[in-house]
């Protein structure tokens, strides 16, 4: 099995990395080989083995190029070791690397049957469609300041049921639940003006005990006791996945009887095709990759997406929103990058960060998320730096999806 791979910090993103498994006879019994193959800048053979030293790479000048800490390898060879493997490297300078991670299977995988790919992919599809046929009722306010975000959440939301109401922040979600009655509140909680945490602290000091579900992109330990401090009681972590958020529904809300599929899709909204964006789209000097030079399957993770949102319905419904909002929020990014705004730029690659994760184009939202650190750290030569490369990445990601056949190309593997 022979698949397509994204580049890694310690891989130059115009290089071309590839991965395969592979079963393996070890002198204690059957294993398994993960093979990662990149043709990046390689590793002269005196400075192999150091790349796997803790804060170590081969050429000082990779992390400042590419990005990335030093500990990856370390943290890969360590847990490979607790597993009773081995990782090892093959590389010569100038033409690329094999990184090579062996450990054992703990049954005889030799007496497996083969995969079946097909049979794989047709069950990752039957998973992804599965879903609680129940639905819900009642009124769900909504405080979230990405517009794409706002398109998704109202279209799964609707689907299952609910009355929507969009807060474009803390203060409007404040004064929102203080005026109407919501049977549960979903609050994102790094908004601008006021943020969530704030938001549900002031609503709880005017004796509102509506339930509120925090929404957080950070989904880093002790965050969720963060929330519960200042009020919520209950936490979402982004990007947003359908089925978590039925669970999460059904624990605040009634469910109303189970009905069928064809019903609850009939109910739909009208779905919207993805807009073009032509002219409107990026210029021609920000990206020099045309249409059919980029991979859309290096762009996107659609399995990954589909698994997350279920249909293609949602997907083309909230596209032409995610491109607007994020198009204006690189525009903002761009803006305090050229001012050197640290608090910006963190604010809105972290925006942007978020919206690239709810549609999958992980690799856009891995450079958001180094940049929006950079930020925070007030370091304004590594965000300058980090953003000549995601300045590219964005203008591939945008000549991707605005083909109206971008999905037939990433689900034709």
């Amino acid at each position: 099995m022979k698949v397509e791979n994204e580049p890694t910090a310690e891989t130059p993103a115009n290089s071309t990395p590839h991965s395969a498994v592979v079963l393996e006879t070890l002198d204690h019994g059957p294993g398994i080989r993960f093979d990662v193959e990149d043709t990046g800048i390689g590793i002269p053979r005196d400075k192999q083995q150091t790349i796997f030293d803790a804060f170590s790479q081969a050429d000082g000048s990779v992390t400042r190029r590419y990005g990335g800490t030093g500990l990856g390898l370390t943290i890969t060879k360590q847990l490979t070791g607790l597993l009773g493997g081995d990782l090892t490297v093959t590389s010569e300078a100038g033409k690329g690397s094999v990184f090579s991670l062996i450990i054992p299977a703990g049954v005889d995988v030799t007496k497996e049957p083969p995969l079946d790919l097909r049979q794989a992919a047709a069950y990752r599809t039957e998973k992804s469609e599965e879903l609680p046929a129940a639905t819900f009722a009642g009124r769900v306010l909504v405080a979230e300041d990405v517009e794409g975000n706002q398109v998704l959440m109202t279209s799964l939301l609707t689907r299952m049921g609910l009355q929507v109401t969009i807060a474009q922040d803390g203060i409007q979600a404040l004064d929102q639940a203080l005026s109407q009655s919501y049977d549960l509140i979903l609050m994102d909680i790094q908004m601008p003006n006021m943020d969530g945490y704030e938001a549900t602290k002031a609503i709880r000091q005017q004796g509102q005990r509506t339930p509120i579900v925090a929404l957080t992109a950070n989904a880093m330990k002790g965050d969720d006791e963060k929330c519960i401090e200042a009020g919520c009681d209950g936490y979402f972590a982004k990007p947003i996945d359908r089925r978590e958020l039925h669970r999460t529904l059904a624990k605040y809300l009634t469910a109303n009887q189970v009905i069928s599929n064809q019903t609850t899709d009939s109910t739909l909204a009208d779905t919207h095709e993805p807009e073009q964006l032509g002219s409107q789209g990026t210029s021609s000097h920000e990206g020099s990759s045309q249409p059919n030079s980029v991979d859309p399957r290096s762009i996107i993770n659609w399995d990954r997406l589909i698994d997350r949102l279920g249909d293609e319905d949602v997907i083309r419904e909230v596209l032409p929103s995610y491109i607007e909002s994020s198009k204006e929020r690189f525009a903002e990014l761009t803006r305090a990058v050229r001012s050197g705004d640290c608090d910006s730029i963190a604010s809105h690659a972290h925006a942007l960060k978020g919206a690239a994760r709810n549609l999958s184009l992980e690799r856009l939202s891995d450079m958001a998320c180094q940049m929006e650190r950079a930020g925070r750290a007030h370091d304004v030569e590594t965000a300058t730096l980090l953003f000549n490369s995601l300045r590219i990445e964005v203008a591939q990601v945008m000549t991707i999806l605005s083909q109206p056949d971008w999905i037939d190309k990433v689900r034709s593997v």
